[in-house]
């Protein structure tokens, strides 16, 4: 997990040396933070903790978000339940250039079979319904898994054959 920060001044995103001492900072100053993990499944745990110390150093959870590449109801569920409401999606590897507009925002209603497979040492999103075989793109998560997953295909499928079984 890592920590970036900006203020109104600065153009980019400055990483923190820290995790702790970077949500001090920024809860301090009100400055924006995102708190970005390539792994988040392992990371839940911590990324929940990082909310609470900030909140509890006086920061808005408002100025707090959370950017991973993978984004799956087994970890944003418990950051909702914390107080987070602000999850992004953004491909491995935060940069300095950084902007919001470039991530995808994850809505609270998200379809439950997504989830992380871990495969060749980082993880990957894929789709439950497909036998967790499909490692879904960008358009899958607009069109189908953030919002729109009960008119998914796959979702359709699933229950159809779930409907079928004795």
């Amino acid at each position: 997990m890592e920590l970036f920060f900006r203020t109104s001044t600065v153009a980019g995103w400055e990483h923190s040396a820290g995790v702790l001492c970077g949500l001090r900072a920024a809860a301090e100053s009100s400055r924006e933070v995102v708190l970005q993990s390539d792994s988040p499944l392992k990371e839940v745990e911590d990324l929940v903790a990082a909310a609470w110390f900030f909140r509890l150093a006086g920061g808005s959870l408002a100025n707090l978000c959370v950017v991973s590449p993978c984004p799956s109801p087994a970890w944003i569920a418990p950051l909702r339940a914390a107080g987070v409401e602000r999850v992004f999606m953004f491909p491995r590897g935060l940069a300095n250039a950084f902007t919001l507009a470039d991530a995808l925002e994850v809505p609270a209603d998200l379809c439950p079979a997504l989830h992380i497979r871990t495969s060749r040492g980082g993880g990957v999103s894929v789709c439950g319904h497909q036998s967790d075989c499909m490692i879904l793109a960008r358009h899958h998560y607009t069109n189908h898994c953030f919002g729109n997953w009960r008119s998914c295909q796959m979702f359709l499928h699933a229950q159809a054959s779930q409907g079928s079984q004795p």
